[in-house]
């Protein structure tokens, strides 16, 4: 169709529709184009489901065979000039004029339908994403109500960190403290394995003295650098390493031992045990760890 348009207008068969070879142009080539999409769409979503298929199904019934038809029709009369001289304008230009509308008027109502369309399954991502982020509220909520914090605090610690809701952390902060011992239970986790919990509570929480884990955050940062090595060790495939991996973690530990520095303990060897931890020797080809920028950074700035 594209070529018989093109050669009905080299013959100045559409100087009926303006003198000027632009406008006769840009009017062929639109209604052309959205001609052609419409009865084309109409036949494709034809008992589809959604709104923009039953936009096209109001077209479906007639256009994948009227517009064809029309364009033919026309066409065969502005190619010959016999034709299009014996036959009145208003046999060729009223059909044309018919299926150009429609055409347009077929692709503006998809492009609305799929506007639609999109902002809806927009709102329904929306809804869907508040919901899933009010039943992860409400899980965390009960999570530290059924916690037994004499026995297992250490399962709610990381409701304790900063990046979670304000009332998530005041939650889980307020349970904690119903356990006596809980500064204690932080001390006994830094000096027996459970550091990174800990970690999780005490860079983003304060302690009432914190005289009492000068010696256990060293004994932490120590442990960190223990699991890092063994980490490492025990990697045995290429996927078990990522640029980010230990991120999260060291940057709880230098926020901690960033409050309790400059009281009297010196937590500068114990942070480069953790940077020297990544030197640990793997078969498995190590990536270049993002954190280790962070750790340099903080051993260079302190020293």
């Amino acid at each position: 169709m594209t070529i018989v348009a093109i050669a009905i207008g080299w013959r100045g068969g559409f100087d009926w529709i303006s003198p000027s070879k632009g406008t006769q142009f840009l009017f062929v080539a639109g209604g052309l184009l959205a001609t052609i999409l419409t009865a084309a769409l109409s036949g494709l979503f034809k008992g589809e489901p959604g709104a923009t298929a039953a936009i096209f199904r109001v077209f479906s019934g007639f256009a994948p065979v009227f517009v064809p038809l029309v364009l033919l029709v026309t066409g065969a009369i502005l190619l010959n000039d016999g034709l299009r001289t014996a036959v009145p304008v208003a046999a060729y230009k009223i059909p044309l004029m018919v299926v150009f509308g429609l055409g347009i008027l077929g692709v503006g109502m998809g492009i609305f339908a799929w506007i639609s369309q999109t902002s809806q399954n927009s709102a329904a991502r929306l809804e869907s994403m508040q919901a899933d982020q009010a039943r992860y509220h409400q899980d965390h909520l009960n999570s530290i109500e059924a916690c037994d914090v004499t026995k297992n605090m250490s399962n709610i610690l990381v409701y304790t960190d900063a990046n979670h809701d304000k009332e998530v952390r005041e939650k889980a902060i307020e349970k904690i403290k119903t356990n006596p011992e809980w500064q204690q239970e932080l001390i006994r986790l830094l000096e027996n394995k459970g550091a990174l919990e800990a970690f999780t509570f005490l860079a983003s929480n304060e302690v009432d003295d914190k005289t009492m884990f000068l010696a256990p955050v060293n004994t932490g940062v120590l442990s960190v650098a223990d699991w890092i090595r063994r980490q490492i060790r025990e990697a045995s495939q290429p996927h078990h390493f990522y640029q980010d991996q230990f991120s999260w973690e060291l940057e709880r530990m230098l926020r901690t031992v960033d409050k309790f520095k400059g009281l009297g303990t010196d937590y500068r060897p114990a942070v480069r045990e953790v940077r020297a931890a990544f030197d640990e020797p793997t078969d498995v080809k190590k990536p270049e760890f993002n954190c280790i920028i962070r750790l340099e950074s903080w051993i260079k700035r302190e020293e």
